[in-house]
């Protein structure tokens, strides 16, 4: 049976009154690798409801988010939003 999991990476820069709820949000998840950076294979439910929650802690007007995603084989999609992206996703296949 194939690996249904994604490897899973989020950057944020967000607002300082939100930092602190989105990194423990993100912590409960994923692995903290460094200031606003997480990473983890979690599945594609779970993803989900991460980005959900993170989506209504911050402000797009002000903060901005990227996920990217890992999946087998070498799959990986970007999605941005808020602040200094240009609302947009990709895929790149390796």
């Amino acid at each position: 049976m194939a690996n249904k999991e994604i490897n899973a990476f989020i950057i944020y820069d967000v607002g300082q009154k939100r930092v602190a709820k989105v990194h423990k949000l993100l912590s409960s998840y994923l692995f903290w690798e460094q200031n606003s950076v997480f990473s983890g294979n979690v599945s594609p439910k779970v993803l989900k409801r991460v980005l959900f929650k993170v989506n209504r802690l911050v402000d797009p007007r002000q903060d901005c988010v990227y996920c990217y995603r890992l999946k087998y084989p070498f799959t990986l999609h970007i999605e941005r939003w808020g602040k200094y992206a240009n609302k947009h996703s990709e895929i790149i296949r390796m």
